[in-house]
């Protein structure tokens, strides 16, 4: 009986055990992608572990599109982010999810850029686990910045701290002092559905944004209403 007894608390421990390591695990990238394209609101809640009865719902402006919010969703962020708001929109044209977005801001004027730095490329190497074939040259395709340089992702321009660093204090030290560094990924190539992460740096303190966006319907969006 003491055997078996002893037995059982070992089963027990080592399944808390595994679901305490489970809730370690950040899985609101892959949500976000799997929310998108699906055909009600309902289904996109039970996707992202969200009561659809504390969202706030906004009629867009078409009456073919409603806006979702979700305030105080501090749950979704990473543990390495701690953030002063976070919120969370859904917004579904025709019935179906075009895109999610989750925004946290750090009013925070005294943020270490080194520790920013460390939690952007965490986030990087996150969602390119998720999501490993990169959309951003697909999406940038094209486009030449303000100073004859084509648009580069995070990873790409910011290979190490240092790099960073200055490029944040020049551009603190500009008229329109922010810097912006954004990271683009497919979550499926076939369907033109994105998952972008965007974070802006200023002189009060960080926005973190991401977003995944279902392409196809966006532009249809945009073409059907401009």
């Amino acid at each position: 009986m003491k055997k078996r007894y002893t037995f059982l608390i070992m089963i027990v421990s080592v399944l808390f055990l595994f679901a305490a390591c489970g809730k370690k695990e950040y899985t609101f990238y892959r949500q976000m992608g799997e929310s998108v394209d699906l055909s009600s609101i309902e289904e996109a809640c039970e996707v992202l572990g969200i009561p659809q009865s504390e969202l706030e719902e906004k009629q867009g402006a078409k009456k073919d599109t409603v806006n979702f919010t979700l305030t105080s969703c501090f749950e979704l962020l990473p543990d390495s982010i701690q953030a002063d708001t976070a919120e969370l929109y859904i917004t579904v044209d025709q019935g179906f999810v075009m895109g999610t977005q989750l925004y946290a801001v750090c009013e925070n004027a005294d943020y270490d850029p080194a520790e920013v730095y460390q939690i952007v490329k965490e986030q990087c190497a996150a969602i390119q686990k998720a999501y490993p074939e990169s959309a951003y040259a697909d999406l940038h395709e094209g486009i030449i910045s303000v100073d004859g340089k084509a648009p580069a992702s995070f990873t790409e321009k910011y290979a190490t701290e240092e790099e960073f660093t200055e490029a944040l204090s020049e551009a603190l030290d500009t008229d329109i002092p922010f810097l912006t560094v954004e990271e683009a990924w497919w979550i499926s190539k076939e369907a033109n559905v994105t998952f972008t992460l965007s974070v802006r740096l200023t002189s009060d303190g960080v926005v973190y944004c991401w977003t995944a966006v279902n392409e196809a319907a966006r532009t249809d969006y945009l073409l059907r209403h401009s």
